[in-house]
């Protein structure tokens, strides 16, 4: 017996000393460290890393797309706003899903991280959050964390405040991310980001979502507060709310909002509904934006705005389109770079690379391209968005060529949102060969983009990627 129990601690000394991690009491293999993290692969992995405190300032790294157990979410234990246990550890997705069924209706801090100040990257999110207030697609509270290429297709619910397609509050740096879920809350709702508040910051992001709520609803940020900064933003989704509804955020009054364009329909029930801001009581305010919204809708004749909603406010060098209606009428005031109705500007000269690169100075070389399909800018992290209608059982799109990317593909029941996701990682060459599940119920629209890559988009011929076969799919 002596010498079993020496041999054992001999191994467990050679596992220490050589570095190699032994996997016990389903343990993720690893030793959560930045040179050797732990790698999760299965729904235990996940449920391991709540089981010590400590654990929740490891490094892991996702290995394969997991299917997260019914209202599982890291660093669980809530007490209140201050003294939730919080993850500052480093979460690679490595380009995998984690789909989430999360149904905590009357619960705060509510999402896949309850509570985030560490790191968190290269992760698409999937399935649905639904919880009180402090809820987010990813995060709960971003109480001063790193996110970063982040995809999130989950559909996001909050019944109070502070719900984002990301996280309910931000006190840290969201870049590189973006949401195509619908987000619905009470107050402070945004496609990203529900409340920004000292220190937190949007980038590079965008959102494509629905977003809906009651007060402060922004199709990036609900309510934008004290320094918080956005730039380089964009929301293509509806923005519906009773007051303070903006196209990139409801309630403006941050450090900075620059560099961001809205394309979807802004209604305030009450009032306060612009293009870009529903209320801007920043003195910086907004700068360089562009609203493109095809209608502003407000209960309010006198708190409307093609930028932002009631007159005061400050901005500079914002544009918006002259074909834009207000409360359905066309727009008959008078719009300047630095007023809330901005300068206008033709649709057929909005959609040309040219106005965006040399009138608005938008970067093309480190953060926009140029999107052929959409006549619009791109965030250079996310090269393509295609929707494809799936027509005599089978769906077509163009690919690209390009030399890492990841392949995002969902499925809709026509506007329906099925919380289905299939991703497949591509290191070189053509989108080829993408496995396909069964079963897709009866999805008829799929959404087809690539992100992170490296390279710009080289249009090549069709390529067919989907046939539906007896109520399945195959590829």
């Amino acid at each position: 017996m002596r010498k079993l129990i020496g041999l054992a601690l001999c191994v467990v000394i050679i596992f220490s000393v050589l570095g190699i991690s032994a996997v016990a009491d389903g343990a993720p293999p690893g030793l959560g460290t930045p040179d050797s993290p732990f790698s999760l692969s299965t729904p235990a992995h996940l449920e391991w890393i709540n089981g010590d405190v400590e654990r929740l300032s490891k490094h892991y790294l996702v290995v394969a797309d997991i299917v997260a157990p019914a209202n599982f979410m890291i660093a669980p234990n809530f007490v209140n706003i201050w003294e939730t246990t919080a993850f500052t550890g480093e979460f690679d997705g490595n380009g995998h899903a984690i789909t989430v069924d999360i149904n905590l209706p009357d619960s705060f801090f509510v999402g896949l991280f309850r509570r985030n100040n560490g790191v968190v990257r290269n992760l698409t999110v999937a399935g649905s959050v639904s919880g009180s207030s402090f809820v987010g697609g990813v995060v709960g509270f971003n109480s001063g964390g790193l996110i970063e290429n982040i995809s999130v297709t989950a559909n996001v619910f909050g019944s109070g405040s502070q719900v984002g397609g990301i996280t309910g509050e931000n006190r840290g740096r969201i870049t590189d991310s973006f949401s195509v879920g619908n987000v619905t809350g009470g107050s402070s709702v945004g496609g990203i980001v529900g409340l920004g508040m000292s220190g937190g910051n949007v980038s590079n992001s965008f959102s494509a979502g629905n977003v809906t709520g009651n007060r402060n609803v922004g199709g990036i940020v609900g309510n934008n507060n004290v320094d918080a900064r956005i730039q380089n933003v964009y929301s293509t989704g509806n923005i519906t709310g009773n007051e303070f509804v903006g196209g990139i955020a409801g309630h403006n009054s941050g450090m900075l909002l620059m560099n961001s364009f809205a394309t979807g329909v802004v209604t305030a029930n009450t009032g306060d509904a612009g293009g870009i801001v529903g209320v801007n009581p920043s003195s910086v305010g907004v700068e360089n934006s562009v609203a493109l919204n095809s209608n502003i809708i407000s209960g309010s004749e006198t708190r409307i705005g093609r930028i932002w909603g009631h007159e005061w406010g400050g901005g500079r060098s914002n544009r918006a389109c002259a074909d834009m209606l207000i409360n359905g009428e066309p727009f008959t005031g008078e719009g300047a770079l630095t007023n809330n109705n901005g300068q206008s500007v033709t649709a057929d000269i909005a959609h040309t690379k040219e106005f965006w690169q040399d009138t608005m100075r938008w970067d093309f070389r480190g953060v926009w391209h140029w999107n052929p399909e959409t006549r619009l800018p791109t965030l250079r992290e996310v090269v393509g968005i295609f929707n494809i209608e799936v027509e005599n059982n089978s769906a077509n799109f163009d690919v690209s060529t390009f030399d890492r990317a990841t392949v995002i593909i969902v499925f809709f029941e026509g506007d329906r949102f099925l919380n289905v996701i299939i991703k497949h990682q591509i290191e070189s060459g053509r989108i080829e060969n993408v496995a396909f599940p069964v079963n897709m119920g009866n999805a008829n629209r799929i959404k087809i983009m690539l992100w992170n890559a490296t390279e710009t988009i080289n249009p090549l011929s069709c390529y067919r990627v989907i046939v539906r076969v007896d109520g399945g799919w195959e590829s």
